[in-house]
């Protein structure tokens, strides 16, 4: 099957869209609301510069995400200007300021949807440009942003993201987007969850699992930000939270303690200050050692290493 390539304009195999937020999510629900704040500011300002040019344009990298309701990647090299997208052999036209106009000779029919009405480059093939632009850190957490647990917020799978940087062999910073695809993980709910995983690889624990389901003593069920279930040890970053939501929080780590679990909790300070990160991370081992697990610990390790491929698939 040949792919017809595109320019300003859509093909007939536009994916359908499915990433559109209708309602506003309640200020307590604080990145939900985020998405929907960075979302519609997006598309306002795709409006202002469609509104101005003869043709259709496709949004691309930073734009694009911003249409996913996704914040610029931290560290990413790209200003904050609307980015377009055009294929290599799309007729040339002018521009009007403010718009940054990429190249991409792969770009297909296939690899474009809508939100809102506006042509955009799917969350995988957003993904994939952006290697070239960001860190390979922000890049894993990047990935772990548009494979995250909330449905609401989700915009790929890990097999999409994998599967599209598998199929492009001369993407650009190729083999940064396939290893921070391997050391992604789906589930996460935050970057700070994100950092708080890769930072316990670095230290040279074990891996955890993502979002563990634990059935309480009172026979309900609980979601663990990051856990050993063997050994029943488990992390959690604290973020921003409303009053009602740091309650609830308290109330589900108690109802874990009470079913036998160690919780171990984390802050932004916690990931941000390296004699902190060592003592949490140091505590989470002596606890591992002490439920009996065996040769805990790996020296400390790269995470460019660690995404090398060799590491097993998310489960």
């Amino acid at each position: 099957m040949t792919r017809k390539p595109v320019g300003e304009t859509a093909g007939t195999a536009i994916v359908p869209d499915m990433y559109e937020m209708r309602r506003e999510p309640e200020p307590r629900q604080i990145m939900r609301h985020e998405a929907w704040d960075i979302q519609w500011s997006t598309v306002e300002r795709c409006r202002q510069i469609r509104s101005v040019m003869g043709c259709e344009p496709v949004f691309g990298l930073m734009t694009a995400l911003g249409l996913f309701g996704i914040g610029p990647p931290e560290g990413c090299l790209l200003d904050v200007d609307v980015h377009v997208v055009r294929h290599r052999d799309a007729r040339s036209r002018r521009y009007p300021a403010g718009v940054d106009v990429h190249t991409w000779s792969r770009l297909t029919t296939g690899m474009l949807t809508r939100v809102y009405g506006f042509l955009c480059t799917i969350p995988a093939a957003t993904f994939a440009q952006l290697a070239q632009y960001c860190p390979y850190d922000s890049l894993i957490m990047l990935a772990d942003r548009l494979t995250c647990r909330d449905r609401m917020l989700a915009r790929a799978s890990w097999d999409d993201l994998h599967d599209f940087v598998a199929a492009c062999p001369r993407l650009r910073n190729g083999q940064v987007a396939r290893r921070a695809v391997n050391l992604s993980r789906p589930g996460t709910d935050s970057p700070f969850e994100s950092r708080l995983r890769l930072g316990a690889l670095q230290y040279g624990l074990p891996e955890p699992t993502v979002n563990h389901a634990v059935e309480t003593a009172d026979g309900g069920r609980m979601f663990l930000d990051m856990a050993y279930p063997d050994y029943q040890i488990g992390m959690e970053f604290h973020g921003r939270h409303h009053l009602d939501q740091y309650r609830q929080d308290t109330e589900r780590l108690n109802g874990l303690n009470a079913s036998g679990w160690s919780v171990f909790q984390a802050w932004s300070e916690t990931l941000f200050d390296e004699t902190r990160r060592n003592v949490f991370y140091g505590n989470v081992r002596d606890a591992l050692t002490a439920a009996g697990a065996v040769d805990v610990m790996s020296p400390v390790r790269d995470l460019w290493v660690l995404g090398d491929g060799r590491r097993s698939r998310p489960h």
